[in-house]
Parts: C-alpha cells; sequence; structure tokens
C-alpha cells in the first residue's frame, strides 16, 4: 500500500486500463518487454487517435512527405512549411471539416496541383475530390460512362469492366474483363501461380519457416 493508495499492476499483472490479464502489447521500456496495457486496449486507443483531427493531421503531414521524397510525380514538388506550422493549421481546419461533412474522409489537396505544399496553397477535400484532381488519372479525365483501360490503352464502357469498390475512380478495375483473362492465361502459362494462389502459398512457407512470424507482426 502506497501513500497514494494501492499501487497498479504493469506488465505481466493486469492491465491499468481494463483490468485484465492481457495479452499485453510489446514495449522496449517496459516490464519484462510488455506495455502496462493489453493488446486489446492499445487498439482501441490507437484507432480513437487516429480518427481524431490530430491523428488525421499526422497522417497526412506523413502522407505528403511521404509522397515528396519517393515519387516521381512530385519530384518538383517541395513541402515549403514545418510540421509544426501544419500541425497548428491542419487540425483545426479538420475539426471545422468534419462538423460540415459528418461521415466523409478528409484529404489534404493542393489547390495548384502544380505548386508547392504551402499554407496559401493548402485545402482539405473528401478523398474521392482529391483522387479526381490528380492530373495523371487517366480515369478521372474518362468520359462520361467510360474509364482507361492499362492494358489496351484507351477509353472503354464502364460495362467491359469488373467492378472493384476500392478503387474510387471509377469503381472498376485497371483492365478490362478481355485484358484481364488474356493477363491471367499469360501467367498460368508460365508456370505462375494466380495472385490467391502465390499468398497462400507465401503464407504457408512463412509458417513452416517461423511459426510465430505472423504473430510477431500483429497479424493474423
Amino acid at each position: 500500500m502506497g501513500k497514494r493508495g494501492p499501487r497498479r499492476r504493469y506488465g505481466p499483472g493486469r492491465c491499468t486500463c481494463c483490468g485484465g490479464r492481457g495479452p499485453f502489447a510489446r514495449a522496449k521500456t517496459g516490464h519484462r518487454g510488455q506495455a502496462s496495457r493489453c493488446k486489446k486496449c492499445v487498439k482501441e486507443a490507437s484507432q480513437k487517435w487516429l480518427q481524431s483531427s490530430q491523428g488525421r493531421a499526422s497522417r497526412m503531414w506523413s502522407s505528403l512527405v511521404d509522397r515528396c521524397c519517393g515519387m516521381r510525380y512530385y519530384e518538383n514538388i517541395c513541402v515549403a512549411l514545418a510540421r509544426s506550422e501544419f500541425l497548428a493549421w491542419a487540425v483545426p481546419a479538420i475539426r471545422r471539416w468534419l462538423r460540415q461533412h459528418p461521415g466523409e474522409t478528409p484529404s489534404i489537396d493542393r489547390k495548384d496541383s502544380r505548386g508547392d505544399y504551402a499554407l496559401d496553397n493548402l485545402r482539405i477535400v473528401t478523398r474521392g475530390e482529391n483522387t479526381k484532381n490528380r492530373e495523371y488519372h487517366r480515369s478521372a479525365k474518362a468520359p462520361h460512362g467510360k474509364a482507361w483501360c492499362g492494358r489496351c490503352k484507351r477509353y472503354l464502357p464502364i460495362s467491359s469492366f469488373s467492378t472493384r469498390p476500392s478503387r474510387v475512380i471509377p469503381g472498376v478495375q485497371g483492365m478490362c474483363r478481355r485484358c484481364f483473362a488474356e493477363y491471367t492465361r499469360a501467367r498460368r502459362s508460365k508456370g505462375r501461380p494466380s495472385q490467391a494462389t502465390y499468398l497462400r502459398e507465401w503464407r504457408q512457407r512463412k509458417l513452416r519457416e517461423d511459426p510465430l512470424y505472423f504473430k510477431k507482426k500483429g497479424r493474423r
């Protein structure tokens, strides 16, 4: 019993957040390499922070820095502000934008797509609108009812494509059905497995090499 009441146990004891007994998250400075909170509480806190204005702004900053440093299209685009300046502008801007657009996902966009990342050239828009503003996205400039086939190198009716909701524009695959079938046959003729088969075999190979591989990576 301490002067301020009973001490809370850490590490292999109980979670300081929910009182459970683990499993605990890893931490370099924790007791026996374990954090004071269990994995479930750490995940919930992380998701809550990522959905906050501060978390969204921090992710936007990391994304724009990565784009300018690693993407060929952004080789002539530079970041003309510091991280502290960006967060001071982005956090309240995102908070106001979320109140005006409930349920939408905010995204950082440049007013002039050829200008630098500067405060007077930034705005908050939806993710779909940001994708449509990309100059190098051919489907964003497609005629009404058509999409770009990356193999045919031409615009085709959307009915010629298979749906793919994960693609913001225009919700279809990057190749038409005929080209995708030819691409799949070519892979099989060369003895290459399909993507699903390759991923399944890769997962089995990793598990044979190290049964705890995916647990160490935090994946199922």
